[in-house]
């Protein structure tokens, strides 16, 4: 053995480090790959880390991706440089810097995403629902990687079965564990089905625009609504609070910071709740400057608005009233969508906000039966039931802890109102049962065409100029397809190994 040439010891030390390198290159990619897959839930989460951190216009999210590509490739390059260091036979000592940095950087980004996970709460199950979207590759590499090892096990078993020390009870453990374990990966298509697997695909899902078209336009005004409607929405969600004078009108923070110019209009009042202001007070305020200056989506450096929207943005656009909304969908015949955002307890008119929506709507002339009335409250959509029961009454539910279809069908409302992360076998049950459900807010366009495969009646979401030209989901497959593809994996590479076998075994008796 030369100098140069790494001892069998070093070369598996080496190899150890060099796995190591890869599975922390891996860890980090998939890490930059799933921020990546829910690019369009970027902007929602600036805004909500600008709130959090008293922070204006920074995004977070770009900033975070650009600093995990650094250990990317650096993790990367280092398992590209020691494996070529390796084919060429130089002796190879990874630097103890590499080793510490390497295990640091991996164990700090998977600390800081789990961080994101329990800060973002529901909106964490996308991780879940992502891996179920994708899983058919996973499967897919895990399936061929082991079949492609089985030779490789198979003469490691033959090796071992020679060797000194060797039981039959030992090499029936072995074989064993390998066994139960090969079983394990090959069944788990079939335990885990995507959620994409069906025999008949359901009805697509009709939109509702989230605050209107609110990637598009500023949230919660009229030319959020119209472009809604232009582009080809079943109808909006709106958040109604009520002013100190008593007026309805629509916002969704409690506070009008993010989305007007109160700061300038009403410096020592810009802190205050949004429902302390008089209507003559909220009527001064810009509610489209913000979305020009901040361009929270990217939908204007995009390309997405042109010059005339920008133009209107900066210079019409005011906060609307109730009555502004519920005009708008009666004349154009859309599903109105109303969340309540209730003032402070303190407030003068907070026990009558509720009824005084309702009766808002009521005198409107609206088709009743567009209208939903959603809420967490059993009493008040019981109240919704006896008093106006032309409007949907759509229970809204926490999608980690749902009711049955036969508890929900029992309680008499028309629909239920929950996030999207709710289970998969939870939303096939209330599709079975025949139960309404509409999921809010749905971005990501993945779990768009599961929630399509599940059955989904009402998808709300902020991208409905991204779903409303899909005529079927992104894929789908029937049952009998499925397990063909994978049957046919199966047998193919299960029949390439035992020719393997067979003609090792016939070479060997050869020689």
């Amino acid at each position: 053995m030369t100098q140069e040439e790494p001892s069998e010891n070093n070369v598996k030390k080496i190899s150890g480090w060099i796995i190591w390198f890869f599975i922390a290159f891996i860890n980090l990619l998939i890490i930059e790959a799933l921020i990546f897959a829910i690019e369009p839930m970027w902007g929602d989460f600036n805004l909500y880390l600008d709130d959090f951190l008293g922070t204006i216009g920074f995004n977070y999210v770009l900033i975070l991706v650009s600093i995990i590509a650094i250990p990317v490739i650096y993790c990367g390059g280092l398992v590209v440089y020691n494996l070529f260091k390796i084919v060429r036979s130089k002796p190879i000592k990874p630097n103890l810097f590499h080793k510490i940095i390497s295990i640091v950087v991996a164990v700090f980004f998977d600390f800081l995403l789990l961080i994101l996970i329990v800060l973002f709460g529901e909106d964490a199950a996308i991780v879940s629902h992502l891996f179920l979207d994708f899983s058919i590759y996973f499967y897919m590499i895990l399936t061929v990687g082991l079949i492609i090892l089985i030779p490789y096990i198979y003469k490691k078993i033959k090796t071992f079965s020679v060797s000194k020390g060797f039981t039959k009870i030992k090499g029936g453990i072995i074989v064993g564990i390998i066994l139960v374990g090969y079983i394990f990966a090959f069944l788990l298509p079939f335990i885990l089905l995507p959620p994409n697997v069906v025999d008949e695909v359901p009805k697509k899902p009709k939109i509702i625009a989230h605050r209107g078209f609110s990637h598009i336009a500023p949230e919660n005004t009229e030319i959020a609504w119209k472009l809604a409607l232009e582009n080809g929405s079943d109808g909006i969600e709106i958040d109604v609070q009520i002013s100190y004078d008593g007026a309805l009108f629509l916002m969704h923070d409690d506070s009008l910071k993010r989305t007007t110019n109160v700061k300038e209009k009403f410096p020592n009042k810009s802190n205050m709740d949004s429902s302390l202001f008089n209507l003559s007070q909220i009527e001064q305020l810009d509610a489209g400057t913000w979305f020009v200056e901040r361009d929270p989506y990217r939908a204007i450096s995009e390309g997405l608005i042109n010059q005339t929207l920008i133009n209107y943005y900066n210079n019409n656009v005011s906060i609307p009233t109730l009555i502004d909304a519920v005009n708008f969908c009666r004349d154009n015949n859309l599903i109105l969508d109303v969340d309540f955002k209730y003032p402070p307890k303190s407030h003068p008119l907070y026990s009558d906000f509720f009824n005084l929506t309702l009766q808002t709507i009521n005198v409107s002339g609206i088709n009743q039966s567009l209208v939903w009335i959603t809420s967490y409250n059993k009493t008040k959509l019981n109240f919704v039931n006896s008093t106006f029961p032309e409007m949907i009454t759509a229970l809204s539910v926490d999608a980690q802890d749902p009711p049955t279809p036969n508890e929900f069908l029992e309680l008499g409302y028309d629909m239920i109102n929950t996030h999207y992360g709710i289970s998969n076998k939870v939303l096939k049950d209330y599709h079975s049962a025949g139960v309404v459900i509409n999921l809010w807010t749905v971005d990501i366009p993945a779990r768009f065409s599961q929630l399509w495969c599940l059955g989904g009646d009402y998808i709300t979401t902020n991208e409905q100029h991204v779903f409303l030209g899909l005529t079927e989901p992104a894929w789908h497959l029937n049952t009998i397809s499925y397990y063909g593809v994978w049957l046919t994996i199966y047998i193919f590479g299960l029949s390439s190994v035992l020719i393997f076998i067979y003609s090792s075994k016939k070479a060997y008796k050869k020689d």
